[in-house]
């Protein structure tokens, strides 16, 4: 399996961990699901991405990684938090933000899941 996502309605939050080698087919896979999961997504949602359990990302994702994006966009994530264990594993996602979504969307980056589930439990 190359990622996983679960939706907690109680909190609004849909997580999604990345897994292994990732490939475009992986990813087009991906937003496919993504498109089934956006209907319960209610405005102002919260999204944990944990990528502690990627080894690698092809450049061959970036449309669908792109897409993906712009449904939370569009469907009003209002967090987002990544859990980037090693820098190298960013694979450009803060550069992408910028391009997809508006500055008003709070992004953080953590290194561990312990410090992401702090800042998705804390409300400014």
């Amino acid at each position: 399996m190359a990622f996983e996502t679960t939706f907690d309605a109680s909190t609004n939050r849909l997580t999604i961990n990345f897994f292994g080698l990732i490939d475009g087919p992986k990813m087009k896979e991906c937003l496919d699901h993504f498109h089934g999961v956006v209907p319960q997504l209610r405005p102002q949602f919260s999204l944990l991405t944990d990528l502690s359990g990627l080894l690698s990302m092809d450049l061959s994702c970036l449309p669908y990684l792109e897409m993906i994006m712009d449904l939370c966009r569009e469907n009003g994530v209002a967090t987002i938090v990544r859990v980037v264990p090693h820098p190298a594993r960013d694979i450009g996602f803060n550069i992408l933000s910028k391009f997809h979504y508006p500055s008003t969307v709070r992004i953080i980056t953590c290194e561990s899941l312990t410090e992401a589930q702090r800042a998705l439990d804390y409300s400014p």
